[in-house]
């Protein structure tokens, strides 16, 4: 079974929405459909976790529904909504209809979205102006790549596409408290990460990052508004790590080892850091302590 025909619920004696192309784009992938069906139920779903944006290019008198968790969306145009294809859905019109199906791995969404449960089946209309340059981006980024961009382009726009998309649902006002709990959870556990391997002197942005399945730009994002960077972050808790190994109980260890053995690379670069954040060098610090 096509990814297409698994979000559309198509059955064994039932045939399956018209596919006419598709393209993948990194993580994702956006199908152009045309459905002859009034009524297309959602209920035999794939195994496969996956969210998908129904975006309306032209339903054939008005608007077409998508109903899902109690909720219906009524879209017109350009309009698009959210899309949980691992539970039971309906999309309903009076006549044929196309659209624009863009298949997210739902892990990748909740980076980007992460109460997606809560925003199912919600209309996204394009007379609002962020939903609308959302919904010109799907459809002019389909024009341009029906074959899907050549790596490694495809991932930037995956990840382009991803913030439009996250974007316009942020703005929901019942997305907005779940947005920041769910943030303050993704910083958790980012700190985690760091304290796990901040003796690694290859500890970045971009391999914590990849240990915490989130993309770079999103991870930054997580730290825009905090009182210190996360590479400010790393520094401090290295530095602190560092002062208390100056300690009579590391009174066999030097000083440049200590450095190292906490994840600097160079001991000028940890003795100008000691310096700026305890006004004094390493040597003194120890010396004060010990006396």
């Amino acid at each position: 079974m096509s990814l297409v025909e698994s979000h559309f619920g198509a059955s064994r004696t039932q045939p399956p929405c018209g596919l006419l192309t598709r393209a993948r784009i990194g993580e994702i992938e956006i199908s152009a459909v045309t459905e002859s069906h009034s009524r297309r139920p959602g209920a035999e779903v794939g195994n496969a976790e996956t969210a998908v944006v129904l975006l309306m290019e032209a339903p054939s008198r008005g608007e077409s529904i998508t109903l899902q968790d109690g909720r219906e969306a009524r879209l017109r145009a350009g309009d698009f909504t959210l899309c949980d294809t691992t539970r039971p859905y309906e999309v309903l019109s009076d006549g044929p209809y196309r659209m624009l199906v863009v298949g997210i791995p739902r892990t990748l969404l909740l980076r980007y979205v992460p109460c997606p449960d809560e925003l199912t089946a919600v209309a996204m209309s394009t007379r609002d102006s962020m939903n609308g340059l959302v919904s010109d981006y799907l459809r002019n980024l389909w024009a341009r790549f029906p074959q899907g961009p050549h790596f490694p382009d495809a991932w930037q726009v995956c990840y382009a596409t991803m913030n439009l998309i996250g974007g316009a649902y942020e703005r929901l006002p019942h997305a907005r408290p779940v947005r920041r709990s769910a943030a303050s959870a993704h910083r958790s556990r980012v700190r985690s990460y760091v304290e796990k391997y901040l003796t690694d002197p290859d500890l970045t942005p971009s391999t914590i990052a990849q240990g915490c399945q989130i993309n770079v730009r999103y991870l930054h994002r997580l730290y825009a508004f905090e009182k210190e960077t996360l590479a400010k972050y790393i520094l401090r808790r290295r530095l602190d790590e560092c002062a208390r190994a100056l300690t009579s109980s590391h009174v066999g260890r030097s000083i440049t080892e200590i450095a190292f053995a906490y994840g600097f690379k160079s001991a000028t670069h940890f003795g100008r850091a000691f310096r700026e954040r305890y006004r004094v060098t390493p040597g003194k610090y120890r010396r004060q302590l010990r006396s």
